[in-house]
């Protein structure tokens, strides 16, 4: 079971945590430490009832990602749209200036201040305009929380991680992301789109499950975007695969 990081092993104090050591019933407090210590990281407990923290296995995001934390708020992990390395594919972004967009795990005082991708074997080429932007995680037209510079032609290699500085970083607040995510877009336009690391999302389960839950788990939305993201998500048309995006 993932539970939140132990406030009472950042401040070494095993009693507060399991109690006096002497007492009947209670143990020694035991960390098995598969890497620092961060307000916000990912445990599990194992078997015998001990602590391990994360990253402990390929499941875990920070074993993905290498333990980004999020550049405004480094007590806390990057986020992202998928946790578990066994599901991807190397598949397509939108068409070029068109954007493209994920629903991404947010909560508030997450602060934010770079979104990036995972580029697979295809890189981009004769780029002209680039850039990510976030939107609100509510309503039927999500409205713009904050974009990147369009960073033009500047290059998106193969096999690197590629991401979008924000203007300005964002810290989340419960109106942007009432239900725990907000939206994250990439938006390129150039004559080859890179491929990225997605996972699939396919068309009899990509829909709005409940009021409250993402329009879609991978969608489309704009034409000729150039280098400035939209208003408002307007006319989203679902997409069968989802990019995995990573908000740091």
């Amino acid at each position: 079971m993932t539970e939140p990081y132990p406030p009472q092993i950042l401040r070494g104090d095993p009693e507060a945590l399991y109690g006096k050591p002497n007492a009947p019933g209670n143990g020694p407090l035991i960390l098995n430490q598969n890497s620092s210590a961060r307000v916000g990281d990912s445990v599990l407990r194992n078997s015998e009832g001990y602590w391990e923290n994360g990253p402990v296995s390929i499941d875990n995001l920070a074993t993905i990602i290498g333990n980004l934390r999020q550049s405004g708020n480094e007590a806390r992990p990057a986020r992202s749209n998928v946790s578990s390395i066994s599901v991807f594919a190397d598949g397509a972004l939108a068409a070029t200036g068109v954007g493209c967009f994920v629903p991404v795990e947010a909560a508030p005082g997450d602060v934010f201040t770079r979104v990036s991708v995972q580029v697979g074997a295809t890189a981009g080429a004769t780029m002209t305009h680039q850039f990510a932007a976030l939107y609100a995680g509510t309503g039927a037209e999500p409205v713009l929380i904050e974009q990147s510079t369009d960073t033009t032609s500047a290059a998106i290699v193969e096999k690197k991680r590629a991401g979008w500085n924000l203007t300005k970083p964002v810290t989340i607040t419960e109106a942007m992301a009432p239900h725990g995510f907000v939206y994250a877009e990439i938006a390129i336009t150039a004559s080859t789109i890179p491929s990225v690391a997605t996972y699939g999302t396919p068309a009899g389960i990509n829909y709005q499950w409940e009021t409250n839950t993402p329009l879609f788990f991978s969608f489309t939305a704009g034409s000729a975007l150039a280098g400035t993201a939209a208003a408002k998500i307007e006319s989203p048309a679902a997409k069968v695969v989802a990019p995995v995006i990573i908000l740091s």
